[in-house]
C-alpha cells in the first residue's frame, strides 16, 4: 500500500506539472497552437480505431514478467478490488448504481486479464498504472468526473499530451497511415486495454469485454459512506498492531477478556490520530469507482473503489506554500 501510494504521488506531481500553464489562475485554459488544435483532432477522430500491433503487446509486462517482488494475497486484493476492500462489505450503492458483482479469481485470469490490473509499459514513465488507472489521473487533473463516450475524451488530455501529439504529427510529416502508426506505437499502449488492443472505454454500465466503467463519487451521502469505510479501515490496522503488541502478553497465559479489555484500550488512545488521519484522508482525495470486465461474456476482474489525491485541493495548497515564502 505504501508503494501504491508513493506511486500514486510520484504520477500526480507528473501530471501536476504537464497542467501547470494550461489552467492558470483564472482557470481557463491557456492557447493551443493551431497545430495542437488540428493535431488533437484528428487524434480524437483515429482514436477509436488504433489498436495495438503485436510490438506494442510484446513491451507490456505484468507482474509476473518483472518478478520484482512475490505476488501476495493482499497485493491481488489491491489490484481486484481497490483501496478499500471493506467499501465491498459496507456500501451497497453509489450514485444510485448497484454495486458489487462476484469477480473472477486471479488465478484463472489470463495474461491480457492480468494486465488490466498491473500493467508496466517499456515506454511509459508512469509505470505500474494500468490503461484505465491512466485516464482516471488525468480525470483527477483535468476535474473530469466521468467519461460517456469518445466525444468526452478530448476533455483530458493535457498540455504534455497536446505537445506530444504534435511532436508525433510532425514526424509523420502529415501523412495519416505515418501518424497512426506512431500513435499506435508511442501513445496508445499506456491507455489500450490489454485485452482488446484498444483504447480502454471506461464507460460501459453492461459488459463488454475488456472495458470498464468508472465515475467519481460525489454525493454527500456517498462521501459519507465512504468515510465510515476509511475510518473502519485504519481502526483495523491499529487493531492488528495491537494484538502484535499485546502478543507477549496472551502468550504469558493472562486471561482473554484481560488481553480484550488492552486492546480496546490501545484502539481508544490511537482514536485521536485515526479521527485526523480520517479527516485528511477525506479533505485530500478523490474516490473514484472502477469496473474491469473480463474476456468472458459477462465476467468481472476487479471492482471496487480507487483513491487519489485531489488535484484542486493540492495545487491550491502549493499556490499557498509559494505566496508565504
Amino acid at each position: 500500500m505504501r508503494e501504491r501510494l508513493a506511486l500514486a504521488v510520484i504520477v500526480f506531481g507528473l501530471l501536476a506539472s504537464c497542467y501547470q500553464g494550461e489552467h492558470g489562475s483564472t482557470g481557463g485554459p491557456a492557447e493551443l497552437s493551431n497545430l495542437q488544435v488540428s493535431t488533437l483532432s484528428a487524434v480524437m477522430n483515429f482514436l477509436p480505431t488504433l489498436k495495438l500491433n503485436e510490438t506494442s503487446y510484446s513491451q507490456l509486462k505484468s507482474y509476473e514478467d518483472i518478478g520484482k517482488k512475490q505476488l501476495t494475497k493482499e497485493i491481488i486484493r489491491m489490484w481486484q478490488e481497490g483501496d478499500y476492500p471493506l467499501a465491498r462489505v459496507m456500501v451497497a450503492s453509489l450514485e444510485g448504481e448497484e454495486l458489487w458483482n462476484e469477480l473472477l479469481p486471479y488465478e484463472s485470469l489470463s495474461r491480457n486479464e492480468r494486465l488490466l490490473l498491473r500493467m508496466e509499459w517499456t515506454g511509459n514513465k508512469e509505470k505500474d498504472l494500468t490503461s484505465w488507472q491512466n485516464i482516471v489521473a488525468r480525470m483527477n487533473v483535468a476535474g473530469v468526473t466521468q467519461l460517456k463516450g469518445y466525444s468526452d475524451v478530448q476533455r483530458i488530455w493535457h498540455s504534455k499530451d497536446k505537445a506530444s501529439f504534435a511532436a508525433l504529427y510532425k514526424r509523420s510529416k502529415g501523412k495519416d497511415s505515418e501518424f497512426v502508426s506512431l500513435l499506435r506505437s508511442e501513445f496508445l499502449p499506456m491507455f489500450a486495454s490489454p485485452v482488446t488492443g484498444t483504447f480502454f472505454e471506461p464507460w460501459h454500465r453492461e459488459w463488454k469485454r475488456g472495458m470498464g466503467y468508472i465515475f467519481q463519487v460525489l454525493s454527500d451521502a456517498d462521501l459519507s459512506a465512504i468515510e465510515d469505510v476509511v475510518r473502519r479501515t485504519l481502526e483495523i490496522r491499529v487493531e492488528i498492531r495491537a494484538r502484535e503488541s499485546l502478543g507477549v502478553i496472551s502468550r504469558a497465559d493472562v486471561v482473554e477478556e484481560r488481553v480484550e479489555e488492552l486492546e480496546v484500550r490501545f484502539l481508544e488512545s490511537y482514536r485521536p490520530a485515526i479521527e485526523e488521519g480520517v479527516r485528511q484522508i477525506m479533505d485530500q482525495s478523490k474516490f473514484f469507482y472502477f469496473r474491469v470486465y473480463g474476456e468472458r461474456e459477462g465476467t468481472v476482474i476487479a471492482e471496487g473503489l480507487w483513491r487519489v489525491r485531489a488535484y484542486e485541493k493540492l495545487s491550491r495548497e502549493e499556490k499557498e506554500r509559494v505566496s508565504e515564502m
